[in-house]
């Protein structure tokens, strides 16, 4: 985006007139990612529902308009099942409400943070908890390998816990302690539940019981990296070896728990992407800057069946790690004919096609911290000065923006129907898209 379109957005902070939302919708009112299978109803089976990442859920004649407050900062993901929304709180809080209303039907609360996607599977929904911190002294307990390399414990001294609740109650149906914070989404599959963690480790539990099916040690810890999908067979997971830029990329296999390929990229903070064929590893580069502690954003791209490298894009220029929102410093990307990526060290947001060709660049006001949604040719994403965009997925221009009362944070927006679904600190929106020809 050129200086003309910066200059429009702070013009837009200016003003005072009233924002809508366009968008320009399919026949069935929402268009769907290339490739991505449909929303099982009941089932929200990882971070943004697709391995694609593009969280749109078609649905006919449906556009609630309503507002909710949770009472605490929002940073997981949201996740909808038929006719609720789940989410949760860095207070703790799990919370069930009703899609169409937005009125509250249950609330759990635990003794940490809670900001995993909420992944529904089998009337059950499982989150982790977890403080997102190094814990200290924590050397006596990383006993996933021996490398120089590996991080020491993310987590707290008396650990944390995977939680399966009755999706229609809220109740606890079981806990799975662990050593380390489990703040990345787990992902539910082959009636496992499957996700890396703090303590350098990637698990599965049996999605029924929480009883452990296997344990597979990791070269490093995964703080907010989502587990990914790939296919019936395999679940891939990113760790970060240490914050200088080292990070790896896991595939594993859902039986058994085995690598089945590692491949260098990624980043602890992202979940990995993927478009059925390839795998797209957001991540950063370096830890000090000129402005000080930071990074150069970049994406790595290797073959889903192999972990093979096929290309490799890094932003030109680099920038600080900021706390503002979140902090995250690495954003998982969405595929929808192309892939979108969140260049949160240099205020962008990019568009790539399969081959690594940069198709637009759009700057933004501050860093963007969470993945985008795309439909009906527009891209939807907030940032971390509060403003949230529409941007034409042809060319990056701005389409249109609004300013919201707090910073955007991790939680990306999820599109249902002929709404757009997004939280903005505590509060979580429900805004009707205006469809172009009514």
């Amino acid at each position: 985006m050129g200086c003309g379109q910066v200059a429009e957005i702070r013009r837009t902070l200016q003003c005072v007139a009233l924002f809508a939302f366009a968008a320009v919708l399919g026949a069935a009112g929402c268009s769907q990612s290339r490739g991505a299978p449909a929303a099982v109803r009941g089932d929200w089976p990882m971070y943004q529902l697709h391995a694609d990442h593009n969280a749109v859920v078609p649905r006919a004649r449906f556009s609630p308009k309503w507002t909710f407050d949770a009472g605490a900062k929002i940073n997981g993901g949201l996740a909808i099942a038929d006719d609720t929304m789940y989410l949760d709180t860095l207070a703790g809080d799990v919370v069930a409400l009703d899609l169409a209303t937005g009125k509250q039907r249950w609330k759990t609360h635990f003794d940490n943070m809670v900001m995993t996607t909420p992944v529904l599977a089998d009337g059950r929904v499982v989150v982790g908890t977890g403080r997102n911190a190094q814990a200290e002294g924590s050397g006596a307990f990383a006993y996933a390998n021996d490398s120089p390399n590996a991080l020491a414990l993310w987590g707290r001294p008396e650990g944390d816990h995977v939680v399966a609740l009755d999706a229609a109650t809220g109740a606890k149906v079981w806990s799975y302690r662990t050593i380390g914070e489990d703040m990345p989404s787990p992902a539910a599959i082959a009636g496992k539940i499957v996700f890396a963690n703090g303590d350098q480790h990637a698990y599965a539990l049996d999605a029924a019981t929480g009883q452990a099916v296997w344990r597979t040690d990791l070269n490093g810890v995964s703080t907010m990296a989502s587990a990914l999908i790939a296919n019936a067979d395999t679940v891939v997971v990113s760790v970060c070896r240490d914050f200088a830029g080292k990070s790896e990329t896991d595939a594993l296999n859902v039986t058994t728990g085995r690598i089945v390929w590692r491949s260098l990229g990624g980043n602890c903070d992202s979940s990995p992407t993927s478009d059925g064929k390839r795998i797209y590893l957001g991540g950063v580069q370096g830890a000090t800057t000129s402005y000080g502690y930071g990074g150069r954003s970049t994406i790595n791209v290797v073959d889903a069946r192999t972990g093979r490298r096929l290309w490799t894009f890094a932003d030109g220029g680099a920038g600080p790690y900021t706390a503002v929102g979140s902090s995250e410093r690495a954003i998982a990307g969405v595929w929808d004919g192309a892939y979108y990526q969140s260049f949160p060290t240099s205020n962008a947001m990019v568009a790539l096609d399969a081959a690594g060709h940069l198709l637009w660049r759009t700057k933004t006001m501050a860093p963007v911290k969470m993945s985008a949604v795309s439909t009906g040719g527009r891209l939807y994403f907030g940032d971390t000065a509060g403003l949230f965009y529409i941007v034409d997925t042809r060319d990056g221009h701005l389409v249109q923006t609004k300013i919201f009362d707090q910073p955007f944070a991790t939680a990306p927006p999820i599109v249902d129907g002929q709404s757009l679904f997004v939280a903005d600190g505590s509060t979580v929106h429900a805004i009707p898209l205006e469809v172009r020809g009514r």
